[in-house]
């Protein structure tokens, strides 16, 4: 802060430290200047947030793992990409985001730019089908895998899937780790990033199909916690001085598509 000057500053304090009531102090030349303890909102409630963007997210049996496992503990909510807050700060009540190619393409350039800041400030990115890891996509500077290629591999992706042929998003591994190999083409993929991670998926979900529970399980057990675990620490940031975002945290407006038996006109 320049000397005589002021303003208003938004902190950004990861939850861990939050919850130890943390102070703020101003100092100069080693001296104390002020100081004041942290009064705010914690964005993150004891459950975690998973929020997927757009329909296409929805399939490959994603629900029915959340229902086996952690549902108790995680809530999906489906949000349409337009009402996604363009600023890092107002995605802290997410825990995890999902996105597909449908999604990424309907992103603006601070909506890219704030999911990249989530992601360090301790997000959990989701690429789906590839979603914006091909050469100059959205996200290809973060992705683990850049993708050059579609490419069909066998599906068995080490026994995590149960299906036949699985068309993919293709290419190599630029960082990270591979969590599944199929013919040569890394699947699964995983990549920390700042105090948050990015994780890829090269198949569409809808292409998974619904007895892919242990894709789910590879690609998300990292971050979701399994069956048994009745608290998670705090991991996502702390909003100073205003609410919590309520675009992720309200009822949602937004419910996907539910397809029903063919009716006579």
């Amino acid at each position: 802060m320049p000397a005589g000057a002021g303003g208003p500053y938004r902190l950004v304090i990861p939850g861990e430290l939050a919850s130890v009531k943390p102070v703020v102090r101003l100092v100069s030349g080693g001296q104390v200047l002020a100081e004041s303890r942290v009064e705010g909102v914690a964005v993150d409630g004891g459950r975690m947030v998973l929020l997927a963007l757009g329909e296409d997210v929805a399939g490959g049996g994603l629900q029915d793992w959340l229902s086996r496992g952690a549902g108790s503990l995680a809530t999906l909510k489906y949000l349409s990409p337009g009402e996604l807050p363009g600023d890092s700060l107002l995605l802290g009540a997410a825990d995890i985001i999902m996105i597909g190619p449908a999604g990424v393409s309907r992103l603006s350039r601070e909506q890219v730019k704030a999911l990249k800041e989530w992601v360090h400030l301790g997000g959990s990115l989701v690429l789906l089908g590839g979603a914006g890891a091909g050469e100059g996509g959205s996200f290809a500077d973060v992705s683990p895998v850049q993708v050059s290629s579609r490419q069909v591999v066998d599906g068995k992706l080490g026994g995590l899937r149960s299906g036949g042929p699985l068309p993919v998003a293709a290419g190599r591994l630029v960082a990270g780790k591979a969590l599944a190999v199929e013919n040569g083409v890394p699947v699964l993929a995983r990549r920390p990033l700042g105090r948050g991670e990015v994780l890829y998926c090269g198949a569409d979900p809808g292409d998974l199909g619904g007895e892919a529970r242990d894709v789910w399980s590879a690609l998300l057990n990292s971050t979701v916690p399994g069956p048994g675990i009745k608290v998670r620490p705090l991991q996502g940031p702390y909003l100073i001085g205003g609410p919590a975002a309520d675009p992720l945290v309200a009822p949602s407006a937004y419910i996907p598509r539910l397809t029903g038996p063919p009716v006579r006109c």
